[in-house]
């Protein structure tokens, strides 16, 4: 690499003219905020009062920290508690039923990240409806989904004694 005469002290990669890369930053940033402000995706922010939940672990863990009043959705495969069964199954976490989501009015759908979420996510989107895929492949990304939950389901107190619990019971076992 040599050095970069548009960016002193920093190299250029070998064949990028100066000129292309000195543009580049200042165009990646004017980009990502055109993109930024024309999202469609509505936000999924705190207080979301009818909340649809399309995978087991977020189903339970909405319950756990004492927000399953805002649930009024479930995918087929949530069915703990018992209480999740009472609500009404939008089919499975994958190929949720478009029409049976949007007829819950829902305001925010939550499930696991996966490889559908981010489809899902768009196709939830063009119909105004909220997202929220936390990631939950580690304990500690389960204990920050806890406490975002806590945060959007006006749960805090609840997601606070439940991670206490667990860090507890891990505490002891290691």
């Amino acid at each position: 690499m040599e050095a970069d005469p548009d960016r002193p002290g920093r190299p250029r990669p070998l064949g990028a003219p100066p000129s292309q890369l000195s543009r580049l930053p200042r165009r990646a940033f004017l980009a990502a905020a055109l993109v930024a402000g024309c999202s469609r995706r509505p936000s999924a922010r705190p207080g979301a009062e009818r909340v649809i939940s399309l995978s087991p672990s977020t189903t339970e863990a909405i319950f756990a920290i004492g927000a399953g009043a805002r649930l009024v959705g479930r995918s087929e495969h949530c069915d703990y508690p018992g209480a999740a069964l009472a609500l009404p199954s939008v089919g499975g976490y994958a190929s949720p039923d478009l029409e049976r989501v949007i007829a819950l009015r829902p305001d925010l759908v939550v499930g696991e990240q996966s490889p559908v979420g981010p489809a899902l996510a768009e196709r939830l989107a063009e119909q105004g409806i909220a997202t929220l895929f936390p990631p939950t492949r580690s304990l500690g990304e389960i204990i920050a989904m806890l406490h975002l939950f806590g945060q959007r389901f006006a749960a805090a107190d609840g997601a606070e004694r439940i991670t206490r619990r667990i860090e507890g019971q891990v505490a002891r076992v290691t």
